[in-house]
């Protein structure tokens, strides 16, 4: 895990050390730029972002986090919040699951790059906006599907700021 960078075999690594130490199953889904190493449409991620769908499995992967104790930062977000975006109650329907023999505890998944997007404009950043641009080629998303998709999202913090960046990214990208 050189240079603060995580790639998918490393990242699939750390796992399976969660694996081996979770006393039961759990589903975990990585977000963001973790999301993005595991489909494989981006080479590695400054640190590893996971959204823990349930509040056992939440408590149960921290359970586990604090045994490790990795030398990768790791953010975990329990049930449909990601900073301060508020995911769509079908998020995890949607997810991609990430299929791999290395783990029986752990159910993985991916967001779906459509809700990747969707919670990269809360922030809006240069690396956001790079990784909008790879999901949008890579899964031929329209202009229209993050419109309505960016609609089924609340927000803890403000509705205006995001609305404001979703109309920025919006003429940035088509």
């Amino acid at each position: 895990m050189g240079d603060n960078r995580i790639n998918k075999d490393e990242l699939l690594s750390l796992l399976q050390e969660f694996d081996l130490k979770l006393q039961r199953e759990i589903t975990v889904v990585g977000v963001g730029g973790t999301a993005m190493t595991l489909l494989g449409i981006k080479k590695d991620t400054k640190d590893v972002d996971f959204d823990i769908p349930f509040t056992d499995d939440y408590e149960e992967f921290n359970r586990v986090m604090n045994i490790i104790k990795p030398k990768v930062r790791i953010d975990v977000f329990e049930s449909d919040a990601i900073l301060s975006e508020i995911l769509p109650s079908d998020y995890l329907k949607i997810a991609i699951k990430y299929t791999t023999t290395k783990f029986s505890k752990i159910n993985l998944y991916a967001l779906n790059p459509i809700d990747i997007i969707c919670a990269k404009i809360a922030r809006l950043s240069e690396t956001d906006i790079k990784d909008i641009k790879t999901c949008i080629k890579y899964y031929n998303i329209t202009k229209s599907q993050i419109e309505e998709r960016a609609m089924q999202y609340g927000h803890a913090g403000s509705d205006q700021l995001y609305y404001d960046n979703l109309q920025v990214a919006l003429d940035v990208l088509f």
